[in-house]
């Protein structure tokens, strides 16, 4: 399609599209992004849909997406609407400065050199436990929903990443975050009747009386997960982490004489879903409800917390992210990183370290301002869109130093995402290993702010945005696989082959450059699934212009990324299941320059190289140790639906144990 043209038009109104209905707009029409490719082919690159009182306008070819949302015109286009059951801007519906830093203080948490560590040990935890259960269902030799297996799989991925360890197995922890998922799994925000609860949500209970189908209540959901994750920070910042109080708690019962003090402390009075499993915590405030965000702040520091010196002294935790539980309790020289300038001192008391891991400084270099700088720098705009619109900031010289994540493919024009851009400055070591939760705690945006609200609702959408989106990922591409069994088995040969080579039969994320077509297997699974459609909503901050079309303030603006993976400009066959399209002549993977499966721009998804990873070594593994295959009907026959993202629509296969040869 032609865009040239419309530059050279002078400005008029909205972009031509869909009429509607009054009131309701083009809502009844909308039946997912087969029709938004639809309106695509009859309205062109540039369309504009009214969805009730909402005016949104679509972009659909890339150039138009690199020009207007990923350049420094993407800057007018950066913010969000108000996020379902948002309490805080947070990361995904986040507008303004809250957002940027919020952005900013993970970014900074997250560049350690650690962070691939972390990842891949939380991942390989978890896929451990998935083996577990998919060799148990292909014993019974029926057909069954991987989602099933997956799904908690995926929550625990996530939460063994933040906490740098998993949640043991049948922990409380454990089961209210399978609760959340689960519950989260079935939102349908297309439902009128769950946009109604959103827009009043004190009617939730009434509305569940009367409705003809059972609903989910995402605000009652938000805040079971906002009181979990509130623990866990509350837990840290008095220096325990919540894995390691399991540990603690199974080690004192079982070696530990307790005396009379830790003995009543054993038995606290409950005073919510964790209390009664944390005999080494007593928290002596009511339950905190997290709904209300006026008083988290003053419960978290008013709490009153009776740790036995003696007991936690006996108990060490040998994984290298926690300390010795008794040392927390006692002065500790400062223990200095020379190489990354890390900075950390323990006091003395509870009360004192909670005081001073609230207010201390980033575990960072010292040289945070020119990180600053160097985020604020033209160099990082189209991946951040952190410049602000009247700045002289000093332009800083990117450094060459390795990338913590290189981009990969031979000469593909891609957007790098955050961790493939030089920050001007070298990576955290992290020597002491603390966990990624830890070193966000730890980042002046929320050690120095009133309240926990924003650092809450971050945590929140991390869950709520990536749970879901890795599951749907996998599932998209085991479907695939299993509907063209011959791609299968070249992608089984290639692992099989990469394993013996190695001599091992453990799957790591190392090996991902050794299995190029298991890699595009997993590309076009993405490409065709299209796990995210439409980026989330941008908003315009000002009255703009977009080739030639005015586009008021307030103006919805995303990109249809369905459309730009169906794009026959880009694509050959686009509907077809293509895996060798990703790749060039010598075998190596190129990523298509219309390929975003995690967003876009500065709005990108914060953890695209977690879900990677764990699209990687997940479907390896599987792929190594299963035949897939699924009930008989085409790939393009399988139904889909619109959850959080998209979804398939009750998938089922079967599995059948490979003998390795290997």
């Amino acid at each position: 399609m032609d865009t040239g043209n419309c530059s050279k038009r002078s400005v008029t109104s909205l972009p031509p599209g869909p009429s509607g209905l009054p009131v309701v707009g083009s809502m009844f029409e909308y039946e997912g992004p087969q029709t938004n490719l639809k309106w695509t082919k009859q309205y062109g690159p540039i369309y504009h849909v009214r969805m009730g009182n909402r005016k949104m306008v679509y972009l659909n070819t890339i150039e138009l997406v690199e020009k207007y949302m990923e350049g420094r015109n993407g800057e007018q286009f950066l913010d969000r609407p108000t996020g379902p059951a948002a309490f805080a801007e947070g990361l995904l519906f986040g507008s303004g400065d809250n957002w940027r830093n919020n952005k900013r203080a993970f970014m900074k948490a997250l560049h350690t050199r650690t962070l691939l560590e972390d990842a891949e040990a939380a991942v390989q935890n978890e896929l451990t436990l998935v083996l577990k259960d998919l060799h148990t269902k292909a014993e019974s030799d029926g057909q069954f929903k991987i989602g099933d297996i997956l799904l908690p799989a995926c929550a625990n991925v996530l939460s063994g990443f933040l906490l740098g360890d998993s949640l043991p197995e049948n922990s409380t922890d454990r089961e209210i975050l399978h609760a959340v998922v689960k519950n989260l799994e079935g939102v349908d925000l297309t439902s009128p009747l769950v946009q109604f609860s959103l827009k009043h949500p004190k009617l939730c209970e009434h509305l569940k009386k009367f409705a003809w189908h059972d609903f989910i209540d995402i605000y009652g959901t938000s805040r079971r997960l906002q009181r979990l994750i509130g623990q866990w920070i509350y837990q840290i910042r008095q220096g325990l982490s919540d894995v390691t109080i399991d540990h603690l708690t199974q080690q004192l019962n079982q070696t530990t004489a307790l005396t009379p003090n830790t003995k009543k402390a054993a038995k606290p009075e409950r005073t919510g879903e964790r209390d009664q499993r944390c005999p080494l915590v007593k928290i002596s405030a009511p339950e905190i409800d997290y709904s209300d965000s006026s008083s988290i702040q003053p419960h978290i520091e008013s709490s009153a917390m009776e740790i036995t010196s003696e007991a936690c002294a006996s108990t060490t935790k040998t994984n290298g992210n926690f300390h010795r539980a008794g040392h927390i309790l006692q002065r500790q020289p400062e223990v200095e990183d020379v190489a990354a300038g890390e900075h950390r001192s323990f006091l003395s008391t509870p009360n004192d370290l909670m005081k001073k891991f609230v207010s201390c400084e980033s575990l960072l270099p010292e040289d945070d301002e020119e990180t600053v700088e160097a985020v604020e720098s033209q160099v990082q705009f189209s991946a951040l869109g952190f410049l602000p619109q009247d700045s002289a900031v000093p332009r800083v010289k990117a450094v060459t130093l390795p990338v913590l994540m290189p981009s990969e493919g031979s000469g593909c024009d891609t957007t790098q995402t955050e961790f493939q851009r030089h920050l001007g400055r070298e990576m955290s070591m992290n020597v002491n290993h603390h966990s990624i939760l830890r070193r966000i705690l730890a980042q002046p945006e929320f050690a120095e702010a009133e309240g926990d609200e924003e650092l809450l609702q971050s945590l929140v959408d991390m869950f709520f945005g990536g749970v879901t989106t890795v599951l749907s990922g996998l599932e998209f591409v085991l479907m695939y696989l299993s509907k063209y069994t011959t791609m299968q088995m070249l992608a089984q040969q290639e692992i099989s082959r990469v394993l013996a080579e190695h001599g091992v039969v453990k799957i790591t994320w190392s090996m991902r450059e050794k299995m190029p077509y298991l890699r595009a297997c997993i590309v076009e699974g993405l490409r065709l699934g299209s796990v995210t459609p439409s980026s989330l909503p941008h908003v315009a901050s000002v009255d703009a212009e977009i080739e030639g079309y005015s586009i008021p303030k307030g103006t919805f603006v995303l990109a249809s990324i369905y459309s730009l993976h169906q794009d026959q400009q880009e694509y050959d066959d686009p509907k077809d299941y293509k895996p060798q399209r990703h790749l060039d002549a010598q075998g190596t993977i190129c990523t298509p320059r219309s390929y975003r499966p995690y967003g876009i721009g500065a709005r990108q998804c914060l953890g695209d190289r977690l879900a990677e990873m764990e699209l990687f070594i997940f479907i390896a593994a599987i792929l190594r140790d299963f035949d897939i295959t699924s009930p008989p009907g085409n790939a393009s026959e399988m139904k889909t639906h619109m959850r959080v993202v998209h979804r398939l629509q009750n998938f089922e296969c079967f599995l059948r144990k490979r003998k390795r040869k290997f």
